[in-house]
Order: C-alpha cells, then sequence, then structure tokens
C-alpha cells in the first residue's frame, strides 16, 4: 500500500504534537505524584521522566527527517511528486527543530511550579 504523499508533508509536525502530548501528560502526572520528591542521583524521578521521554522522540524524528532527505532525492525531477517530497523534508526538520528547541527547558527549569 502506498501513503499519500500528504501524510509526509506532516508527519514531522505529528510527532512533535506527539511529544508535547506526551510530555506534557507526564508534567502532569509528575507533579499530581509528587515525583519531584523522588531524588534520583542529583536530580528528581519527575525531571528523569520528562528528558527521558524528550531524548525519546528525537531519534524518530532525526530518522524520519533523513529518510525524507533520501526519498525526495530519489524523486523523479518536476511535478507534485518532488515539490511534495521537498515540503514534507522540510517539514520534519522543522518539526525535529521544534521538538528540540520547545523541549529543552525540561532539562534545566523547574518540573512543577
Amino acid at each position: 500500500m502506498k501513503v499519500p504523499a500528504m501524510i509526509w508533508v506532516v508527519a514531522g509536525f505529528v510527532g512533535w504534537a506527539a511529544a508535547f502530548g506526551a510530555i506534557y501528560g507526564l508534567h502532569g502526572i509528575g507533579c499530581a505524584y509528587g515525583w519531584g520528591a523522588v531524588p534520583i542521583g542529583p536530580t528528581n524521578l519527575h525531571r528523569v521522566v520528562q528528558v527521558g521521554a524528550w531524548l525519546a522522540f528525537l531519534p524518530p524524528l532525526l530518522l524520519l527527517a533523513l529518510w525524507l532527505r533520501r526519498r525526495r532525492a530519489q524523486a523523479n525531477e518536476g511535478g507534485s511528486t518532488r515539490w511534495l517530497a521537498l515540503v514534507g523534508e522540510t517539514t520534519a526538520w522543522a518539526g525535529f527543530a521544534a521538538t528540540v528547541i520547545t523541549f529543552a527547558p525540561t532539562a534545566t527549569t523547574s518540573v512543577c511550579v
């Protein structure tokens, strides 16, 4: 079964949205259950879970962007196929960058305010 090209156009931001939902949900659960008070080495359980979730989303998003780069390089010259491949690759890189930038503060800021 061939996946429609428009799916790849939104895939990067769908990945970012999944990361956002997961990390935000874990934040709420961690605050509600007091994970910030459970020490783990120099930090606490809440930060470990959030940073772990953030880091778990980065490799799949990076692999998606790299795969879409290869897919674009193999696309036919001209036409909508190559254009959609370029847009898909670009939005995948943007989704990866948004994931890096948006969730980087989970490693440094206070967990429950």
